[in-house]
């Protein structure tokens, strides 16, 4: 039969091998729960990022967006000033060519006065 000190020491072997076996488990759970404590900071990283480039995308979209509009603007402002001289130059081509009518028709009348004479 086995003494107390053979039982005693089966005993503590068994204990030893549980108090591994809990500590293993223990281990891994910690050590699972730090690389998903991990993962989420990668994550959590990597999302705050993505929002910074997001913000200056954002940002660098909204000030070509605005350079863009005052460009638009000054086209605009441009082309009515370009129309509007458009439209005096015509009217002065149609008063010159109204004055040279009258001219030429007053050197007609002229030079037939001269030839009357």
């Amino acid at each position: 039969m086995y003494t107390l000190t053979d039982k005693l020491l089966v005993v503590s072997i068994s204990i030893l091998f549980i108090l591994i076996v809990i500590l293993c488990v223990f281990s891994a759970n910690l050590a699972a729960a730090w690389l998903t404590n991990k993962r989420e900071e990668r994550k959590r990283i990597k999302t705050e990022y993505m929002e910074r480039i997001q913000k200056r995308a954002d940002s660098d979209r909204e000030t070509w967006s605005g350079w863009l509009d005052e460009k638009d603007k000054k086209i605009e402002e441009k082309d009515e000033e370009y129309n509007r001289l458009k439209v005096e130059y015509d009217e002065l081509n149609r008063k010159y060519g109204r004055l040279m009518e009258t001219f030429e028709a007053s050197e007609r009348v002229r030079l037939k006065l001269m030839k009357g004479e």
